[in-house]
């Protein structure tokens, strides 16, 4: 399988547009279409904003494994739609902000943990 019917394929099962990986992987628009189109290679930069985009390996990406792994969708766990509509939007923050997020969250968690 060619790698841009591989970046097509992993797309589709995880449901979403050519603008939502752009988004979440940190990849300008028209950049990412042009890998879906094969006018462009993807480059080892993309390659690891995807993998970890979709917590998948670059290998997963390139479809060199046997038995790829399905990235982990929050439909895979008992979401509510606000948790769901969170967790988009955090795979979506730059690093740092991510890093701060879960900063604020252990901070909450060990909180909670000492008042028990």
């Amino acid at each position: 399988m060619e790698l841009k019917d591989q970046l097509i394929k992993i797309r589709l099962s995880n449901n979403m547009s050519k603008k939502d990986v752009s988004i979440g992987a940190g990849i300008p628009y028209t950049t990412y279409i042009k890998y879906e189109y094969g006018e462009r290679e993807l480059g080892l930069n993309a390659l690891q904003k995807l993998a970890d985009f979709y917590g998948m390996t670059t290998d997963d990406i390139l479809g060199r494994t046997n038995t790829s792994r399905e990235s982990a969708k929050s439909t895979d766990y008992d979401l509510n739609p606000l948790e769901q509509v969170l967790l988009k939007k955090y795979v979506q923050l730059s690093e740092d902000h991510r890093d701060a997020v879960l900063e604020l969250i252990t901070d909450a968690v060990h909180s909670i943990d000492k008042q028990q």
